[in-house]
């Protein structure tokens, strides 16, 4: 069957997202279509997927649509490889406008492969037409939306040190690099700050490149300092922190011991003669000491306070510590939030002689023109040379580095444009709590991070982002604008594309002092883009109707990394603009590593794309595996030989059900009388789908699937398949009726998550039995029949199974073969009922009464088990053996079920002799219509057993 094909043919997706019902969407978080689809992406389409078709299949009107990020630095880093340029000057050199014109044809080249994948995985996706965030009407959503928040005076200009990329040459938010850090080899620097009074203040640092900045030197006014002499020279330290002499081997003598707080407002001399230091020189406040102030490290919520043992949900700790370097801290308030922010209480300058390379300005006039970091140990050579180092050494620590390019990040003092989240914080707190988290431990990680969050820096000094809506006069009135039409009115000019190569140009002019107006040059966060989704997708504030109707989103699912991003850019938004989270509840899943638990890359040889693994295991077994393997906040090992052998195995036993269903049943099976194994089978099948669901209610796909799993392996195929088939064989149709039943339940069940192969059975199934819809995603979606679960029952006929196994366990110890029939067995500690028939067809045991024997016990039932072969038990078991042949030529003869043919057979006398004693259930069990002793039949074949040898033919 050609699946694709039915479903273009019905307009399947169309239809379920048009049709009247409940609405349900689950919003697709944007992926980069910067590079080929990979197992990361297989495992969040298939949850959303899946998730999207059981809502369909319940009756709601689904709301389909795939969404791509096509702006922000990695287009832009791609474009530069592509184009054989680096940095800002060759973007320039190479014209803005041909670049963004790269970036654009490059940022949707490709999509194509992108849907082509959806189509492949059986995702709704690949049928609807994607969102991007460069369309037009998306941006002019986003513009909008920057508008009102100024309106509501939540947008201002801020200028204090930020994370800076020196090669992207740009601005980066904090949540941009909290997981982005990387080991680095730093020199960590003693440095001695001459003062009037005959000594020197040891400073310690490891980040020598901020000197040249420094303002300030902090110390703890609480703790003992003590002036040491040491070499004919005095310095002052902290007494605590004597070792860091004892670590350079460095002789001292102490001079005198005293509070920290008497060092506060001493001069000293700065260590560079520059410039930039200079301009510090008339300075009240400038190169003193000052006393070090607690600061905020963290907020966290409740929960983690109380898992750390805090009492309070702010953590706080000193500027200045007394567990490393030499308690004296060197301050810079222009490179790092903490300094600037003490620096803000003390009034000091704010240096940062740094250009947005990253390399030092013409004011620091001994390192002008080099990388500050690169420059750090020739600093610290410098400071040697010029005897203010007292010792270095070498320290491995994690520093953040860009989030795309991996270049160390430095802090940089420069002006951005925010979104202040501290007046709305309490409404994302109460917001946040309102939504429904999967897995739940989901909010407590969000709460935490919205306690810490700082305001949100907007600007990034870039090309391929949405521009930032603000133009500015030289008077300094900012006009900020609210989309096209608000431009085009402006502008006198119709404005189709708001891109940086269509706007920075435009002018207008300023209504308070009639001068000319122009654009900032900054771009937006690409964060932004995407946290716009929730209303940008739907058109608003143009279409406000669809707005109303799906606002806010049902569901959305991304990886547990996007708590720190995409979570938080859509609660942001949505609780900033319209005072309320944008989405009702949010699932995250985990990542895929390889199998020995290692994260895929390219160098390591391990990563594996989406088409290679759809090319190993095809998309049924893919989708069913990345669900089944491991809980979805989980990492996923993985591993397509395990997925083959288990899943594979599941699905191939299944397809055998199938098969012997479509073959065995004569028109529609009718139901009979239900027996003890046919009311067990139908009470777990339905104890399972409300398993099922009760799983995919909280989450626990992993537990869904496998349910499934275990079902159709161990309960239907294993356990009542083999009653069943002995039950048709002498013409019942109930077994068939209970497969059918069951089966076409199946197919249901699993279509959202295996969706080519379901197709395909309901296919058969609607031809085979002729009713059904045209396609499964057209049927009702399984729900429980609560009155055929009967708990009691499948306990006792689980037991029953438990003391099959046992019995079996024991046959197999014994060499006896299943087909040699157990004279009798006694069974102690079970009421039987019903359940004796069962037990002694699937042991093969002719009688359940009082016996002698040897005894087993399991689950405190006492098995005791007569296991003597005479001549009737070894009969009946050679019947068996040669019937089971028969049974293989009919097969291979290509026969059904009910053929009835005449049958030959030949050799042994004793195995003659077996069939001849039990030659009526040796007929029905073959199917024959005749049965000749002799040689005959235009198919024959030859078997030993026990070295006994016969033939057969038909």
């Amino acid at each position: 069957m050609d699946v694709h094909k039915l479903w273009d043919k019905l307009n399947l997706v169309d239809f379920v997202s048009k049709r009247k019902g409940d609405k349900f969407w689950l919003l697709d978080g944007p992926p980069y279509p910067n590079a080929q689809p990979h197992m990361g992406h297989v495992r969040g389409v298939t949850v959303k997927d899946m998730l999207i078709k059981i809502k369909a299949m319940q009756g709601h009107s689904v709301m389909i649509q795939p969404g791509f990020d096509t702006h922000g630095l990695p287009i832009e880093n791609k474009v530069e490889r592509e184009q054989g340029i680096e940095g800002k000057d060759a973007i320039e050199k190479m014209g803005t406008k041909e670049f963004m014109k790269k970036c654009k044809e490059f940022a949707t080249s490709n999509i194509d492969v992108w849907m082509e994948f959806y189509k492949e995985m059986g995702v709704w996706f690949g049928w609807k037409k994607p969102y991007l965030t460069l369309d037009s009407q998306y941006m002019d959503s986003v513009w909008w939306s920057v508008s009102e928040l100024h309106k509501k005076g939540l947008i201002k200009q801020g200028k204090k040190p930020f994370y800076w990329c020196p090669d992207c040459q740009t601005v980066l938010s904090g949540y941009e690099v909290t997981d982005e850090y990387h080991e680095l080899d730093d020199p960590s620097i003693f440095v001695k700050f001459p003062t009037k009074k005959g000594f020197s203040l040891l400073a310690w640092t490891t980040t020598p490149w901020t000197l040249p900045g420094n303002v300030a030197l902090i110390v703890r006014g609480d703790a003992d300092y003590v002036k040491v002499e040491t070499n004919g020279e005095f310095i002052v330290l902290a007494k605590e922190l004597l070792k860091s002499l004892d670590e350079f081997k460095i002789k001292y003598k102490i001079i005198e011991t005293f509070k920290g707080e008497t060092l506060n407002g001493l001069e000293y001399q700065p260590v560079f003669d520059s410039s930039i230091q200079h301009l510090l020189d008339d300075s009240k406040t400038a190169r003193r000491v000052y006393l070090s102030k607690q600061v905020i490290k963290q907020k966290v919520s409740g929960k983690v306070a109380e898992k750390k043992e805090v009492k309070d949900t702010t953590l706080v700790s000193h500027f200045t510590n007394l567990e490393d370097g030499t308690g004296i801290v060197h301050c810079a308030p222009g490179h790092g939030p903490e300094d600037f922010e003490l620096g803000k209480e003390y009034g000091l300058t704010a240096l940062s002689p740094v250009d947005e390379a990253g390399k030092f300005t013409a004011d620091v006039e001994q390192f002008a023109g080099k990388s500050v970091r690169a420059s750090n140990f020739a600093i610290a050579e410098f400071l040697k040379k010029e005897g203010y180092l007292l010792g270095m050494k070498k320290i491995k620590h994690r520093y953040p580095v860009c989030w795309r390019c991996k270049t160390p990040l430095i802090f940089r003092l420069t002006e951005q444009w925010l979104l202040e989240i501290e007046p709305i914080k309490e409404k994302l707190l109460l917001a946040a709590k309102g939504v429904e988290w999967l897995p739940e431990f989901a909010e407590e990680r969000m709460i935490n991070w919205l306690e810490g969050a700082k305001d949100w820096t907007l600007s990034r000094q870039r090309y391929w982002n949405t521009p930032l809506p603000v133009w500015k006069c030289n008077a300094g009135h900012i006009k900020v604008i609210s989309g096209m039409g608000e431009l085009s009115k402006l502008s006198g000019n119709a404005v189709k594309d708001l891109h940086r190569d269509t706007v920075d140009d435009i002018e207008f002019d300023c209504s308070e002092c009639k001068s000319k107006m122009h654009r900032v040059p900054d771009v937006l966060d690409v964060w932004y883009d995407s946290g716009a989704a929730s209303f940008a997708t739907l058109g608003y504030p143009h279409n406000t109707d669809k707005f109303k109707s799906m606002w806010p989103i049902n569901w959305i699912d991304e990886g547990q990394d996007q708590i720190r991003g995409w979570f938080y850019t859509l609660l942001v938004l949505g609780v900033a603009l319209f005072d309320k989270a944008p989405y009702k509840r949010v699932s995250m899943h985990g990542w895929v590593v390889d199998e020995k638990g290692e994260k895929m890359s390219k160098s390591k040889g391990n990563f594996v794309t989406a088409e290679d693994s759809l090319e190993k295991l095809g998309p049924d077994i893919l989708r069913f595996y990345i669900l089944w393997e491991s809980s979805p906040w989980d990492l996923v090992r993985f591993n397509p030989e395990r997925a083959k052998k288990e899943v594979g195995r599941m699905f191939h036993i299944w397809k055998n059900l199938h098969s012997y269903l479509v073959k065995f049943s004569e028109g529609t099976p009718e139901k009979g009388v239900l027996q003890v194994e046919d009311q067990w089978i139908l009470s777990k099948y339905h104890s399972m789908v409300s398993g099922f669901l009760e799983e995919l209610d909280k989450y626990n796909l992993h537990h869904a699937t496998r349910k499934i799993f275990t079902f159709i392996v161990e309960d239907l195929s294993r356990k009542y398949m083999k009653l069943a088939k002995e039950r048709v064989k002498v013409g019942d149709s109930t077994p068939l009726w209970i497969l059918k039943e069951i089966h076409s339940g199946l197919v249901r069940l699993v279509a959202p998550v295996s969706p080519f192969l379901t197709e395909e059975m309901h296919g058969e199934l609607v031809e085979r039995f002729g009713s059904g819809e045209k396609t499964v995603f057209f049927e009702k979606y399984p729900q429980p029949e609560v009155k055929l679960i009967d708990s009691e029952l499948e306990q006792s006929v689980d037991k029953a199974f438990s003391i099959v196994e046992s019995i079996l366990a024991y046959r197999d110890e014994k060499g006896i073969g299943l087909r040699y029939p157990i004279r009798s067995i006694s069974i102690d500690g079970l009421d039987l009922k019903s359940l004796g028939d069962m037990i002694q067809s699937l042991t093969n045991v002719k009688k359940i009464g009082s016996c002698k024997g040897e005894v087993i016990e399991v689950d405190k039932v006492k098995i005791t088990i007569d296991s003597t072969q005479g001549k009737e038990e070894i009969q009946e078991g050679l019947m068996r053996e040669v019937s089971r042949r028969v049974r293989s030529l009919r097969r291979k003869k290509g026969l059904n079920p009910h053929d009835k043919i005449p049958v030959h057979v030949w050799g042994d006398s004793e195995i003659l002799d077996a069939v001849k004693s039990l030659e009526s259930v040796f007929l029905e069990r073959v199917g024959a219509s005749k049965l000749t002793y002799g040689e005959g039949g235009s198919l024959t074949n030859s078997w030993k057993v026990k070295d006994k040898e016969f033939s057969a033919g038909l």
